[in-house]
């Protein structure tokens, strides 16, 4: 289970649910590619320090559900593991990026049974920046990782869709007895 976390404005709100009538219109009147993503074999460990976490300085600063936000006013507080972050809730950065072919057709993925994070979800391709890494890059290794050599081979053009990152903070289901929450800053590519 996957369920958002904090208030959204009315405004936000009417944002959204006009975007998911959209989509849903979309999803409706086009055939949408679904596969479900084969690991290339150079998957990472969950348990390797190399996430880059945040703090929000300033009180009062913290930002609303979906709203972009500005990175140049995080504090960087290190690096730890993507389990660590998911269970403290620890603010960290990651790139969505929606695949999309010649015809408009958007692809979504299956995530794998075994993991952690919302396993068996449809989405798009999505990956936790490591470090400081270039968005660039973690844009081309989220796709390498997911969809592997010969889709990348095909991509004409990245490109980023909001000026900012996107905030999202959500409760992403049980581990133990103890729940996962993913706090990210969301570059939509």
């Amino acid at each position: 289970m996957c369920r958002m976390v904090g208030t959204i404005s009315p405004w936000r709100k009417h944002q959204i649910q006009t975007m998911l009538v959209i989509l849903s219109s979309i999803f409706l009147l086009r055939t949408v590619l679904i596969l479900s993503a084969k690991p290339s074999g150079k998957l990472r460990s969950n348990f390797v320090a190399d996430l880059q976490i945040y703090g929000i300085p300033e009180q009062g600063l913290q930002p609303t559900l979906l709203q972009e936000f500005n990175p140049a006013r995080l504090v960087d507080q290190g690096l730890v593991t993507i389990d660590y972050a998911h269970r403290h809730g620890k603010l960290h950065a990651g790139a969505t990026c929606m695949v999309m072919d010649s015809e408009g057709l958007i692809l979504l993925i299956r995530r794998g049974p075994h993991l952690v994070t919302c396993p068996n979800a449809w989405g798009v391709v999505g990956e936790h920046r490591l470090g400081l890494e270039p968005l660039e890059d973690n844009v081309k290794r989220g796709i390498l990782e997911e969809l592997g050599e010969e889709v990348w081979n095909h991509v004409a053009k990245v490109q980023n869709l909001t000026t900012f990152p996107v905030y999202m903070k959500r409760e992403v289901g049980e581990y133990g007895s103890k729940g996962r929450i993913d706090h990210q800053l969301l570059y939509m590519w």
